[in-house]
């Protein structure tokens, strides 16, 4: 019996562990603007490209090239990137960093 109030003493109980977090999650979002640093709230995450027809998802949205998301217009759809237009500014939203897709 003293065993086992002694295991449950080092252990703790449930309630004082921590959260785990998801270990494949990324520490920051990717997809943001990098251009300027603003990110406007704007957040990429796939870029289609086929047979002439350009699209990105931002914010969840479905966009074409010429298309408005809140504030800014899309300009130009990349394989990895989206050039958006906001206020007479141009900026970058990126899939992945420049640092993970420089080659060795």
């Amino acid at each position: 019996m003293n065993a086992w109030l002694l295991l449950l003493a080092l252990i703790g109980t449930p309630s004082q562990a921590a959260p785990l977090g998801d270990p494949t999650a990324p520490s920051e979002p990717l997809g943001t603007a990098a251009a300027s640093g603003r990110s406007g709230g704007w957040t990429l995450s796939a870029t289609r490209i086929r047979n002439g027809d350009r699209r990105a998802f931002i914010n969840g949205r479905e966009v074409r090239e010429g298309d408005a998301i809140g504030n800014a217009r899309v300009r130009r759809i990349r394989h990895t990137e989206v050039t958006l237009e906001a206020d007479g500014q141009r900026f970058t939203l990126r899939l992945l960093p420049t640092a993970i897709k420089a080659k060795p």
